[in-house]
């Protein structure tokens, strides 16, 4: 069946990290410890927290109860600033976004995300080529959980056959395939361009 929806991941997709550092590193640091000894407690809480299960306050407690460490000066702001000062948008993914939306396409986003985050990303306007957004921290389900694919699904009110998803994390493509969606696992702007072409997409 022809493409109808297409389906963007955002993170290393639509916004680049202009960071070598990943996020989880940064924080690490932020917190001075060291990354590899303490990334596996720093994940199982973060888990929650990208699912919207717990609040940014509720996971700032748990953190520093883990660690057993008293807050951290400037904890607070911490979230929001890192993300700002080191994600940036690929403008050559938002003119792809709305040549495709011209051409007739729906488009729409499947991001794993926390709330400072998502918050950050409605302030800047980097949502905007999107009629819909499911993200994690809102719907309590991230990738590659399949909830979250079928839940894209019903919202766009289109079938699996009919859909497209990008992402730049094969993991997350495996479960869009096994529901029938159609997926590019993302590397580039020219490899994107030419994958599309190649599925039949003209824009």
């Amino acid at each position: 069946m022809p493409i109808k929806t297409i389906f963007f991941d955002m993170g290393d997709v639509v916004i680049s990290n202009s960071s070598s550092s990943s996020f989880r590193r940064n924080l690490s640091e932020f917190l001075g410890l060291e990354y590899q000894k303490v990334k596996p407690k720093i994940d199982k809480i973060i888990d929650p927290f990208v699912k919207g299960k717990i609040t940014e306050k509720e996971f700032w407690t748990k953190l520093f109860q883990t660690f057993k460490m008293p807050p951290k000066t400037g904890y607070k702001k911490f979230l929001m600033k890192e993300f700002s000062d080191n994600w940036l948008l690929n403008e050559e993914i938002v003119k792809i976004a709305n040549l495709l939306k011209a051409s007739g396409y729906k488009i729409g986003v499947i991001s794993n995300s926390i709330e400072p985050h998502v918050e950050c990303i409605k302030r800047k306007g980097w949502y905007k080529p999107f009629s819909k957004l499911i993200l994690s921290s809102e719907v309590g389900m991230k990738k590659p959980e399949v909830g979250i694919y079928k839940l894209a699904l019903k919202k766009m009110k289109v079938k699996a056959s009919e859909s497209l998803f990008i992402d730049d994390r094969e993991k997350n493509l495996i479960t869009a395939e096994k529901l029938g969606m159609k997926t590019i696992l993302f590397k580039n702007v020219k490899q994107l361009r030419e994958d599309l072409l190649k599925l039949g997409i003209i824009f």
